[in-house]
């Protein structure tokens, strides 16, 4: 869960409160709802919140946390191999 900073500028409708605090909200799979599920790409890149922005996807620790939070299918593991693209 990606708890949003002060500056964070997010759709309202991707923001759930955790324990207080403001967060980015999950699907049921523990995927993020920003992320398109058709194409894995962040639909609020260019505006994403300062942790994605501070996190890179795909490296070690982001496979980690991927991997031991849910059981993620080989296409899911192949797309975490390939270099972020912005959407546009």
């Amino acid at each position: 869960m990606v708890e949003l900073r002060a500056g964070d500028v997010v759709p309202d409708h991707f923001i759930v409160e955790h324990a207080g605090a403001r967060c980015m909200d999950q699907r049921g799979n523990g995927a993020c709802v920003a992320l398109d599920p058709a194409t894995f790409l962040c639909t609020i890149y260019a505006d994403r919140p300062q942790t994605c922005r501070d996190f890179n996807r795909g490296e070690s620790l982001c496979r980690q946390i991927l991997a031991t939070g849910r059981n993620l299918t080989t296409l899911e593991r192949s797309q975490l191999d390939q270099p972020a693209a912005s959407a546009s």
